[in-house]
């Protein structure tokens, strides 16, 4: 499938879709309600069986900026997740979450930043997560930390040890990221990609702009990208070690000393995750301090929200 617009959009952003009839609205508007309008919106529907296709059908016949297909076969959400990248062809690309929405100047703050400094693959903004549940935990990323040295050993040492997951959501520079090989089957395939970014290419965390995200457990709404995996989570932990090597094989003109460097990080990085994840297991199964972030009233989620995107406006 391709665009059915004769023009070439600025900004690609693809949403894969699963069951999201529940929450898809929000997303789309936020999207639809942006400053910048030079985008187009594909939205792929793995084979959903709820009211998604209506409502996506629904937005698409009013908006021509809105591309619609759907696959017949539940492919996967890692599939589906490649696939909304393999069909737009803007010069900048997003990945949108059916169930997360963004603030209204999210898309032309990061497409601002990228225009200013070619040397930036990746921009995104802070993160406020909203959790499910009897009450809502928000936790709020703000920009204290951006992979923007011009030492490649630095980004990447900071892509895994510094960076969380939701710069995926970000806006990337095509050209860098049509070099990668896009999200891969192992696990934490969002963090191997973002560091095999992060070697390519800066990435600018910007202040204000906001991505809502909702952190609840994803049963009818998310399959998991590893539905058919049955390794143990030490295996899983070589799995993904592997893949980030892979990537630095990739980089073939790193020079050596370079490829070195940045391999003794990943090791040390790979023993030192798999020991946090295995206190954070023991954690969750004992109940020892988990669970103990702010956490607020649901009815106090619009006005935590409103304040974000009013600090956003005022900022300019």
């Amino acid at each position: 499938m391709s665009s059915t617009n004769s023009r070439q959009p600025l900004l690609s952003i693809g949403m894969p879709e699963y069951n999201g009839a529940d929450y898809v609205r929000i997303a789309i508007d936020s999207i639809l309600l942006q400053t910048f309008r030079d985008f187009e919106l594909v939205i792929s529907d793995n084979a959903s069986e709820d009211e998604t296709q209506k409502i996506c059908e629904e937005y698409a016949a009013k908006d021509d900026r809105i591309i619609y297909s759907r696959v017949s076969e539940n492919l996967g959400a890692l599939p589906n997740f490649n696939r909304v990248w393999e069909l737009p062809s803007g010069k900048y690309f997003k990945w949108a979450s059916h169930d997360d929405w963004i603030s209204p100047r999210y898309l032309q703050k990061c497409i601002e930043a990228m225009g200013a400094d070619n040397g930036i693959a990746l921009a995104y903004g802070q993160m406020c997560r909203l959790g499910g549940g009897d009450n809502t935990k928000v936790l709020v990323h703000t920009p204290k930390e951006t992979i923007h040295s011009t030492s490649m050993i630095s980004r990447f040492h900071d892509s895994l040890w510094k960076l969380k997951f939701y710069p995926i959501f970000g806006v990337f520079r095509s050209s860098v990221f049509g070099d990668t090989i896009g999200l891969t089957n192992n696990p934490g395939s969002d963090r191997i990609l973002l560091a095999e970014i992060a070697i390519r290419g800066r990435f600018s965390q910007l202040p204000y702009i906001t991505l809502f995200q909702r952190s609840s457990q994803r049963k009818s709404t998310w399959l998991w990208l590893q539905s058919d995996n049955r390794m143990t989570p030490l295996a899983n932990s070589v799995r993904s070690t592997r893949a980030l090597m892979q990537t630095l094989s990739r980089g073939s003109a790193l020079p050596l000393v370079n490829k070195w460097a940045m391999m003794a990080d990943l090791l040390t990085w790979s023993i030192y995750s798999r020991v946090r994840g295995t206190w954070r297991q023991l954690r969750r199964r004992f109940h020892i301090g988990w669970g103990r972030g702010p956490k607020l009233d649901p009815s106090e989620v619009e006005a935590v929200a409103a304040d974000l995107i009013g600090a956003e406006a005022s900022a300019g």
